[in-house]
């Protein structure tokens, strides 16, 4: 029983990526799909590190259920890349952002 409840809690913490993992993997993704400038790529790699960066505050602070607060982090972040990308762009990596998203909550189902 014991070996099977640590099985599982290591294959949810191998499931969640650290900050420098989860920019890194958003950061290829978006450059196998946009052409992007060094500026560019140095505003969207600050915008996620920022992003990631208060995340991490914010859970380490026990806020982990406020919605809006990680709502307005998320909105934040996405300002700041819509910034530096067109409009078609910027809908490339917001695909790429919610593929992530769903991709690490386990494709939005629940066990």
């Amino acid at each position: 029983m014991l070996v099977l409840l640590g099985l599982q809690a290591t294959q949810v913490s191998a499931q969640r990526l650290n900050p420098e993992e989860s920019i890194s993997k958003v950061m290829k993704t978006l450059k196998s799909k946009v052409d992007l400038s060094d500026s560019s790529e140095v505003v969207i790699e600050d915008a996620l590190g920022d992003f990631f960066e208060q995340m991490v505050q914010m859970k380490s602070s026990g806020n982990r259920s406020d919605r809006s607060g990680m709502t307005n982090l998320e909105r934040d972040r996405d300002n700041k890349v819509k910034m530096v990308l067109s409009d078609d762009d910027y809908k490339t990596y917001l695909q790429i952002v919610q593929s992530l998203k769903s991709q690490k909550s386990g494709g939005g189902r629940r066990r």
